[in-house]
């Protein structure tokens, strides 16, 4: 079985999501072929530097920070029903256009799922600014990429057809958000759906229905 996952670094539903379809396999006791493919959510609207998730939000609503923080208990409840636990406050928001192409690097080096995950709990759970060169060189090499090789791809804008590829492919397929869970050029799920609904795709892929 194979699973196709689109999803952005941004986006805390495709963190969610990825977690509960890992728990799904698990539950199953299913082997798949993971990938993880790009998909931006944010390239044309958030700077490089790196700005608070709240701040901008309260901002636009005229909220309090509090209020803010509040307003994401729909999301906290699926985080933790995933075993997850999002700082808000730290959360910094910039441009992942980088991290897309050190993705498709790490693809290219066999380490693409391991890169994607690291940076997502990076992001969410530790306050990683997704757009700092180095922040994304010290997050390859943690899953065991060469860190002068990552940086050379930074700075030389390398594997950004790669990444376009991806987007174009969405597009064809027709996907409107993230995350996107296609099983065997199957079965989908959009969104981060139950684990229970991750079980029946599992499922229907395995026998095939």
């Amino acid at each position: 079985m194979k699973i196709q996952v689109w999803a952005d670094f941004l986006c805390p539903f495709c963190l969610i999501g990825s977690k509960q379809m890992e728990a799904a396999m698990v539950a199953e006791g299913a082997e798949a072929e993971v990938e993880y493919m790009s998909y931006s959510l944010s390239d044309a609207i958030y700077p490089a530097e790196g700005e608070p998730y709240w701040e901008r939000l309260a901002a636009e609503k005229g909220w309090s920070e509090d209020k803010v923080i509040a307003a994401r208990s729909d999301v906290d409840a699926l985080a933790t029903e995933a075993g997850l636990s999002i700082d808000w406050r730290a959360l910094v928001r910039g441009n992942t256009k980088d991290a897309h192409r050190l993705f498709q690097y790490a693809k290219a080096k066999g380490k693409g799922t391991e890169f994607f995950r690291r940076t997502q709990e990076a992001v969410f759970l530790e306050g990683a600014l997704i757009s700092d060169r180095p922040t994304l060189v010290a997050l390859a090499k943690e899953v065991g990429l060469n860190p002068a090789e990552a940086e050379s791809v930074l700075a030389k804008g390398e594997y950004e057809g790669f990444y376009i590829r991806d987007l174009v492919r969405a597009e064809e397929i027709g996907i409107r958000g993230v995350p996107f869970f296609l099983f065997d050029e199957k079965y989908t799920i959009a969104g981060a759906a139950p684990m229970a609904d991750f079980q029946a795709a599992i499922r229907r892929a395995q026998t095939k229905e």
